[in-house]
């Protein structure tokens, strides 16, 4: 019986490591599952409105149909610091709070969550290509789009 619970045990802390392998993997390991979302920003006043096509993981006939999900991440031009990235489940959100006359980046890959064999992977997109936009007071608003890679 303890050969037993030892063996669940391991079997458990090995998917829970190969779980975490994947999930916390660095982002140059994450590229290669589809072509980047196509990302368009348009400002308005403290605000940026995000939308971007819809992603989709290239078939994979051992993997099951997961969740898909998008992350997007933002930083003012000339920094170097992203954002952490934030999770949404469409293809759009507005991003408020922002400073008037600031030019903000915009990035965005969508994600998907799929089980294979016995364990959860996760699968993501390129990054879009970057976009900007800045919030304005005024009744101008500026438009940006990119091509996916």
């Amino acid at each position: 019986m303890l050969q037993v619970l030892r063996s669940v045990n391991r079997t458990a802390y090995l998917a829970a490591c190969a779980a975490a392998c994947v999930l916390f993997a660095p982002p140059s390991a994450w590229a290669g599952y589809g072509v980047a979302p196509v990302l368009t920003a348009t400002a308005g006043d403290g605000e940026v409105d995000l939308s971007w096509t819809e992603w989709a993981p290239p078939a994979d006939n051992d993997f099951t149909n997961g969740t898909i999900g998008y992350s997007w991440r933002m930083k003012v031009e000339g920094e170097v610091e992203w954002s952490d990235a934030i999770s949404v489940s469409g293809t759009s959100t507005t991003v408020d709070d922002l400073e008037n006359g600031t030019t903000y980046v915009f990035q965005v890959r969508g994600y998907e969550r799929s089980w294979f064999i016995d364990r959860w992977v996760l699968r993501v997109s390129d990054l879009s290509e970057e976009v900007t936009a800045t919030p304005t007071a005024s009744d101008e608003s500026d438009t940006s789009s990119s091509q996916g890679n």
